[in-house]
């Protein structure tokens, strides 16, 4: 029999995931940093267009942290009206619990190969943050019962793999896979917020 609490936390869970605006947020705060990384690759380093850009970087991305953390919870309750709610992250069921176990094994797979291989640090450091990202989603999936964020971390994982044997460097690697992780949840987003929208119409 179902647990009445566990059942009411999921719900309530979902629901600040069903219209995927903080989704939304996340890949824009993603893509950004790599867009700017791709854009600054164009023109020479330490160039005048380089500072520009970087400092265009910072005024953007950092502000933007902030205005995201602040501002998402209130456009949300001001679009879509009152949504507000505590919740205590409850532990995974024993199902997810072995599939976060076989994703953790091959992140740590990943690893010993890349050392094995004596590949520069940047192929760690990516396989690294991309099976913390891939864990966080499977979490998410976890707590609120949505299956696209389970299958989101898979992909990540399995790209971040994919870039981090196939990229030359750091830079590389990093724009690759903060622009796939943003784009796809740009993508997943947008997808979810349209169809909540004509629910609601």
């Amino acid at each position: 029999m179902s647990d009445p609490i566990q059942v009411a936390q999921r719900r309530l869970q979902r629901a600040w995931s069903a219209d995927g605006l903080s989704e939304l947020a996340a890949g824009i705060m993603l893509f950004l940093p790599a867009l700017f990384e791709w854009a600054k690759r164009t023109v020479a380093a330490h160039s005048p267009e380089w500072q520009t850009l970087n400092t265009i970087q910072m005024l953007v991305i950092v502000p933007g942290v902030w205005i995201v953390t602040w501002g998402l919870p209130r456009l949300r309750n001001r679009v879509f009206g009152d949504r507000e709610g505590f919740m205590i992250p409850r532990m995974a069921p024993e199902g997810w619990s072995k599939a976060i176990a076989v994703l953790l094994m091959a992140g740590m797979t990943a690893l010993v190969a890349a050392l094995a291989m004596k590949k520069t640090s940047f192929t760690v450091v990516t396989i690294v943050l991309g099976f913390a990202v891939a864990a966080l989603l499977f979490r998410t999936g976890l707590a609120t019962g949505i299956r696209r964020y389970p299958a989101m971390g898979i992909a990540v994982a399995a790209v971040s793999i994919l870039i981090a044997f196939r990229a030359s460097d750091f830079e590389t690697a990093f724009i690759w896979q903060m622009g796939f992780m943003g784009a796809l949840c740009i993508v997943t987003g947008s997808i979810t917020l349209l169809f909540y929208l004509r629910q609601r119409a």
